[in-house]
């Protein structure tokens, strides 16, 4: 029984911890680390706190920076979206994701589109093309089956 009990304490500890990403953030990257949960689980103005809370830290953080016009673009705060990729990029030219997520918030401020229409579903059904293919096959296979009979 001892051992179960300690299992659970365990276990409990464990959920603790991963329930509540703002356990003991220190630096930058912690920070970092947090805002990354909190922007998958949908929770983008506390990744965006997370971000900020970093920048104080690291003000000089391009990733930081990065990941901050990466929320506010999601939260449609385009023109702040907008000059956070662009500091991110005039840290470390380096940052492509960045410099193209610039390009993307200041379309949304012109209001230009550059998206490609997506050619993956089939107009009728709304499938993808390739389940439309295994139907459209394994429905023929069926029909040759039952000929043979």
């Amino acid at each position: 029984m001892r051992i179960a009990g300690g299992a659970i304490i365990c276990l409990v500890i464990t959920g603790l911890l991963l329930v509540s990403p703002a356990v003991a953030a220190e630096t930058a990257q912690d920070y970092f680390d947090q805002g990354i949960v909190f922007d998958d689980r949908g929770q983008h103005e506390r990744a965006l706190e997370a971000y900020e809370q970093g920048l104080t830290i690291e003000p000089t953080n391009a990733h930081l920076w990065g990941a901050k016009g990466r929320t506010l673009l999601i939260l449609g705060r385009y023109q702040e979206s907008a000059d956070a990729y662009n500091r991110s990029v005039r840290l470390d030219p380096s940052q492509e994701y960045a410099r193209k997520g610039e390009q993307d918030a200041l379309d949304k401020i012109s209001g230009v589109s550059n998206a490609t229409p997506e050619r993956t579903t089939t107009p009728a059904a709304g499938f993808p093309w390739w389940i439309a293919i295994l139907l459209i096959t394994g429905a023929a296979a069926i029909a040759a089956r039952g000929r043979r009979r």
